[in-house]
């Protein structure tokens, strides 16, 4: 158990130092996620840019919102691409048949009931959590808010469990 814990640590060094490297030279290779709101772990950016329902993006906030600064990155998942309808109800969102449950809060925006169209240009960005700040409350994001499609490289699950052994 020790000697994966040691290359494991090996490996986290690599990867501090190519991510200290990569922002460096003014490029973000990774993205780290601490939140509830997707799967927690570090992140690394697609070559292929290419979106699909269900891939994860980093997004840009488009406006102020409570704590949250314009321009602070999200970890969101693909819901919704221009022309899919999405219904905007008291339960939540419902896009192809799967709700997002919205939880009424005085410090967030709230959608206008009704149906919509995504509209061109744009994506629903909705996450699996109920506890998700995302087009739930900010409704479709601009695509050239996106920063970049990653995928998860390492999650924190297996690693908290792995040091958590002694």
């Amino acid at each position: 158990m020790k000697c994966c814990k040691v290359i494991l640590i090996g490996i986290l060094a690599v990867i501090t130092i190519l991510a200290a490297g990569t922002y460096l030279a003014g490029q973000e290779i990774f993205y780290v996620n601490r939140t509830a709101s997707a799967p927690c772990g570090i992140y690394m950016r697609c070559l292929d840019d290419t979106l699909k329902y269900d891939d994860y993006v980093v997004v840009a906030l488009d406006r102020d919102v409570a704590a949250l600064k314009e321009g602070y990155l999200l970890l969101k998942q693909v819901k919704g691409f221009p022309g899919d309808v999405y219904i905007v109800d008291n339960r939540g969102v419902t896009i192809r048949g799967q709700l997002f449950p919205v939880k009424p809060a005085r410090q967030l925006p709230q959608l206008k009931k009704g149906a919509y169209i995504v509209p061109k240009d744009s994506c629903l960005l909705l996450n699996g959590t109920d506890e998700s700040f995302d087009s739930r409350y900010l409704g479709p994001m601009k695509r050239d808010r996106i920063r970049a499609k990653v995928r998860m490289l390492l999650p924190y699950g297996p690693l908290a469990r792995l040091f958590a052994k002694g």
